[in-house]
């Protein structure tokens, strides 16, 4: 057999769409890569958590997911690697479960952490038939891969059913806009209940610094990402790591 022959990078357009089960859209040019991920199956297993999530490097790693892959099943896996709050999603928390465990894998300390709901306790899919009819979660609305634009829309509603009644994530890069572009996400959700905790979530490889009361900027490897929050105008900016606090969870870490 023969395989299909690799054509130039100069030759690939930049960005590309991947559709069905991933749902997500790359980006790379030069020194910059960007994945917009939406999600639609979840496979169990290695999968994650993870319906919306993005990374970003340019001339280094500035947003990416987080955690430390070791042994598959320990403790950090369930309670931290694998689980919405170490990538770069929204997490949406009952503050009535907080400190609460859940099924995982069945095990008796899988804790709650207000991220996306876990399918059939996280147990493997046996077939493609279940896959297809009870691990779904996100569906793609619409996505666009041109020179100046590039975009990907997704409901996420299926897989943020326990905390909203809806929940739609939209991510567009502008490659030409600024000096090395200008990447946007909009996030509209309406929770269960308005006392629920809504978390944006970036994780970095580096300590980030705040420059504004609305502003921080992470930098790594000559790579540089100015962070702004449009909205809501009652925003709180933490910082979160250090030693100690590596892969924290409402204030456990999980190392």
């Amino acid at each position: 057999n023969r395989f299909t022959e690799p054509k130039p990078s100069e030759d690939l357009p930049a960005a590309r769409y991947f559709g069905t089960p991933a749902g997500l859209t790359l980006y790379k040019k030069d020194d910059t890569l960007l994945i917009m991920k939406i999600g639609e199956y979840f496979s169990t297993a290695h999968d994650h958590y993870d319906c919306g999530h993005f990374e970003i490097y340019h001339r280094g790693i500035l947003a990416s997911d987080s955690g430390y892959y070791d042994w598959f099943g320990c403790e950090h896996h369930y309670n931290y690697l694998n689980r919405t709050y170490a990538h770069n999603c929204v997490t949406v928390s009952d503050p009535a479960k907080i400190g609460t465990t859940i099924p995982f894998w069945g095990r008796p300390d899988a804790v709650y952490d207000g991220g996306q709901l876990i399918l059939n306790a996280s147990w493997e899919v046996p077939d493609l038939k279940t896959m297809q009819s009870d691990y779904r979660r996100g569906v793609i609305l619409s996505h666009t891969e041109q020179e100046d634009l590039v975009e990907i829309t997704g409901d996420l509603s299926i897989p943020y059913r326990e905390s909203c009644e809806q929940y739609i994530r939209k991510m567009t890069f502008e490659p030409n806009a600024g000096a090395c572009g200008v990447f946007t996400v909009r996030d509209t959700l309406t929770a269960l209940d308005a006392s629920f905790i809504k978390q944006f979530h970036v994780h970095c490889q580096t300590e980030p610094n705040m420059i504004g009361d609305r502003q921080f900027v992470i930098e790594n490897g000559g790579g540089r990402l100015v962070c702004t929050v449009v909205e809501p105008q009652n925003c709180s900016i933490d910082f979160i790591g250090g030693k100690g606090s590596e892969f924290s969870l409402n204030g456990v870490n999980h190392p």
